[in-house]
């Protein structure tokens, strides 16, 4: 119940989180999400403040790790978006996590 709320398109693409563990942090300013990602899915991640401004996160294809740089004390939502092969065209929802940045 407490892990992050991935979908079953996290899975199918093979993906594993490795970090964070919890469904909602807590940070200084910088989410570090870390990903395997055997099959190198193309994945983005967007942070979402009050569901009006948003940020997008920075991405490494390797062991996928994106980095989200909060701009601000708040409340965010991380979406992920991800898809391998010719689906990389529109990548769909796979999960999310909540963050509180102090």
């Amino acid at each position: 119940m407490r892990r992050p709320a991935m979908g079953p398109g996290f899975t199918q693409l093979g993906l594993t989180l490795v970090s964070p563990k919890r469904s909602q942090v807590s940070v200084s300013g910088r989410l570090d999400i870390v990903v395997d990602n055997p099959r190198r899915a193309q994945l983005i991640a967007v942070a979402q403040e009050s569901n009006t401004l948003e940020h997008r996160c920075d991405t490494n294809r390797e062991r996928t790790r994106i980095t989200c740089e909060l701009p601000s004390d708040g409340r965010y939502i991380v979406m992920l978006y991800g898809a391998a092969g010719e689906e990389a065209r529109s990548l769909p929802h796979i999960g999310r996590i909540f963050v509180n940045s102090r």
